[in-house]
């Protein structure tokens, strides 16, 4: 009796493990449209060939293929989203693949030339006072919905209220507004 009671124990313990852990997809080459600039911004992912990890790229085209920027992205492996604003003017990236809401590059700021505004840590965005509100699974903290620029200069971060989450069918939203010249959250 007390051998089946520790075996179901063991099998509860496992299986709340694996409903909680993360599968992803291998990173494949994603397209950003801009709004209406006809800008697109291309990410390569980092897909360790062989034993040397290279870094992911990113790399700002016109619509006619003209190449606007190219850089190595901050992101180990790629990020999970981006945005290019209406005039191309910024590029935002959002989360570490396989790991949503962890590490130092949760959101990247680039501008026109693609040069390094700031990058932000999750922390950095919501306080760590915020991060707690979040579900977390075993690699990823699920924080936001849907991103948008506010307007030309800020970008509103879509972020799960308190008592909200990824699993809810109608999950409610904080913004949390970021001022893109300089990566400054704003009050």
């Amino acid at each position: 009796m007390r051998a089946s009671l520790g075996m179901t124990s063991v099998l509860l313990a496992l299986l709340s493990f694996a409903v909680r852990a993360d599968s992803w997809l291998p990173p494949s080459v994603r397209h950003y449209p801009s709004a209406t600039s006809g800008h697109v911004f291309i990410v390569e992912p980092n897909l360790m060939s062989g034993a040397v990890a290279e870094f992911p790229k990113g790399r700002l085209v016109t619509a006619s293929g003209e190449l606007v920027w190219e850089r190595r992205l901050l992101n180990e492996v790629a990020p999970v989203s981006a945005l290019v604003s209406a005039d191309a003017r910024f590029v935002v990236t959002f989360d570490n693949w396989q790991a949503v809401g962890y590490g130092r590059h949760v959101l990247v700021i680039y501008d026109a030339d693609g040069q390094l505004i700031r990058s932000l840590t999750l922390n950095d965005s919501v306080g760590a006072s915020g991060i707690k509100r979040f579900r977390a699974s075993i690699g990823s903290r699920w924080w936001a919905g849907e991103h948008h620029f506010e307007s030309p200069q800020v970008l509103a971060l879509q972020v799960y209220a308190e008592g909200s989450s990824i699993v809810d069918a109608q999950p409610r939203f904080d913004i949390v507004r970021v001022r893109l010249q300089d990566g400054a959250v704003l009050p």
